[in-house]
C-alpha cells in the first residue's frame, strides 16, 4: 500500500526534493510553509550491489532476536513509494539524491523487488 506520492506527483504538488545534510537513511525530513515545501532525503549510491545489500539488511532486521522498529524495511518501502517509474529515478537523480550507476529502469526494479514482502513501520514517515 502506497502511503506517499511518487516523485512526479510530489513535483506537481510543488514539493521540492532536496538532499539531506547527512547520509544516514533515517535523515528524512519534510518541511513546509505557505508557499514552499521540501522533502529532504539522504544521498544514496545505487549500483549492482544495492539489491543484495538491502536484502541482507532486511534479513538481519527480520531475525527474531533483533529488537527494532524496522528502519531499513521502512526506508526501502518509503523509497519504493517514491519510485514508480524510471522518470521518478531521474527526478531523484537530478536532485542529487540518487547517484546511480545503473539505468533508471533498473533502479526502479531494485526498489520494487526488495520491497515486495516487507514489514515496515511507515509511522516514521508520516507528516
Amino acid at each position: 500500500m502506497t502511503l506517499t506520492k511518487n516523485t512526479k506527483e510530489l513535483k506537481a504538488a510543488r514539493i521540492k526534493l532536496k538532499k539531506s545534510y547527512s547520509h544516514r537513511l533515517r535523515d528524512v525530513s519534510f518541511s513546509s510553509s505557505w508557499f514552499y515545501a521540501e522533502l529532504r532525503l539522504p544521498e544514496m549510491i545505487v549500483d549492482e550491489t544495492t539489491a543484495a545489500t538491502f536484502l541482507n539488511l532486511v534479513a538481519y532486521e527480520m531475525c527474531p532476536d533483533f529488537r527494532n522498529n524496522y528502519e531499513i524495511c521502512s526506508f526501502v518501502d518509503f523509497m519504493d513509494s517514491l519510485i514508480d517509474h524510471p522518470g521518478d529515478v531521474k527526478e531523484l537523480r537530478s536532485a542529487k539524491i540518487l547517484l546511480n550507476a545503473l539505468m533508471s529502469k533498473e533502479v526502479a526494479k531494485i526498489f520494487n523487488f526488495v520491497s515486495t514482502y516487507l514489514v515496515s513501520n511507515m509511522k516514521g514517515y508520516s507528516l
